[in-house]
């Protein structure tokens, strides 16, 4: 039992740390992208940089191996079955909470970032549509967290769903159109490549909008002739 313990003090301890780092990670990939700045001017070298990249890595292995250790040997520990549109909607949930954290947590984490910008105007533009993103997010989390619920009730075709995914393709459009406006402010490599993965994403919302009609209305007309 103390040995459980110890496993999972040291595994949180573990996931936090990881979390962070990459975190940290994350962030200095957005600063290197936006300034064109060098990794190895952040790190130190060369030789620091690839400390950097050994460091997530073990750091990711030390937590899947603490995380494989304390659930395979846990005899008190009892995980719930869930099926695979539980499981997803579980992530979603996890992934909502989160955005809204971000969203309040904002002002504090983007004021050291938006320093790369010379200009007052730039930066607040800029802090607008990382605003903007994140409720564009949370607004598709939210519909995709209706879908996941319905699905998990057995209930997926329905004119509910047809609409969400519509309005996630509107959603994933509007934040396109926020990225194609970043281009005007500051070019970067990421920026196109969010643009492209946003497009994409309506369009494939808005394919499976048809497909969930369709489907739907061939639902209605089977429940009516039976």
């Amino acid at each position: 039992m103390k040995n459980n313990k110890l496993r999972g003090i040291l595994f949180i301890i573990s996931l936090i740390a990881t979390w962070i780092s990459l975190s940290l990670f994350y962030n200095g990939a957005i600063y290197l992208d936006e300034s064109g700045a060098g990794m190895n001017q952040i790190t130190g070298g060369e030789f620091w940089t690839y400390m950097s990249w050994l460091k997530q890595i073990l750091l990711i292995l030390l937590t899947t191996i603490l995380g494989f250790k304390l659930f395979s040997t846990s005899q008190s520990l009892t995980l719930p079955k869930l099926s695979f549109p539980q499981f997803v909607k579980f992530i979603l949930d996890f992934l909502f909470v989160i955005g809204i954290v971000f969203l309040v947590a904002l002002p504090f984490i983007v004021n050291s970032s938006l320093n790369i910008y010379r200009y007052y105007q730039q930066r607040h533009l800029m802090y607008l549509m990382w605003v903007l993103t994140d409720l564009a997010i949370l607004y598709v989390l939210y519909e995709l967290r209706r879908i996941y619920h319905s699905i998990a009730n057995e209930t997926p075709f329905t004119n509910d769903n047809v609409k969400s995914l519509y309005r996630m393709g509107i959603a994933s459009f509007a934040l396109a159109l926020v990225f194609f406006v970043k281009l005007f402010i500051f070019k970067t490599f990421l920026t196109y490549i969010m643009l492209l993965v946003l497009v994409i994403a309506g369009c494939f919302s808005w394919t499976l909008s048809a497909l969930f009609k369709e489907a739907t209305r061939v639902k209605e007309e089977n429940d009516l002739t039976i």
